[in-house]
């Protein structure tokens, strides 16, 4: 028996291409696409994702898209920001004194990120003695663009 769609609860296995809304490919599980694009990582193993529909082990809007889907099709998918990294937070931008940094050992300039216990923060600007720092996820506010392939798919029992 070969299994029907892709609904909530199946495994499945999908390459992809991740495009930002400007069309840049920002993530791939394909080592070609991530060559071309100039994207490689020699550290980062391409090969399939896998994961359950449902589970919320990818963003929202990607499991949304491989609902329905059949073993060998090909979808280009959509997400808009609040079924992926989210929508930008004004109250994550703060101003901060240089001298945070300067007592670390650290010259902030901006767009660096820096990791924090609390996360990772991008600073957006240095003017005088403060420092302005975006803690959004970079891609937050954006949506994102999945050219996707359904390459496995186990069902739900």
């Amino acid at each position: 028996m070969t299994p029907s769609h892709v609904e909530t609860g199946d495994i499945v296995q999908i390459e992809f291409i991740e495009k930002d809304q400007k069309g840049n490919i920002i993530d791939t599980s394909m080592k070609d696409a991530a060559q071309k694009a100039g994207i490689f990582d020699s550290n980062k193993i391409y090969a399939p994702l896998s994961f359950k529909v449902g589970a919320g082990q990818v963003f929202t809007g990607l499991e949304e898209g491989v609902l329905g889907m059949m073993l060998g099709q090909t979808k280009t998918i959509g997400i808009p920001p609040q079924k992926a990294y989210g929508v930008r937070n004004p109250s994550l931008i703060s101003i901060v004194p240089i001298e945070v940094f300067t007592e670390n050992g650290i010259t902030p300039k901006e767009g660096m990120t820096i990791k924090l216990t609390e996360g990772t923060v991008r600073v957006m600007g240095v003017r005088g003695n403060e420092v302005q720092l975006d803690a959004n996820h970079p891609m937050a506010g954006q949506t994102l663009v999945f050219e996707v392939s359904l390459v496995g798919i186990t069902k739900a029992r």
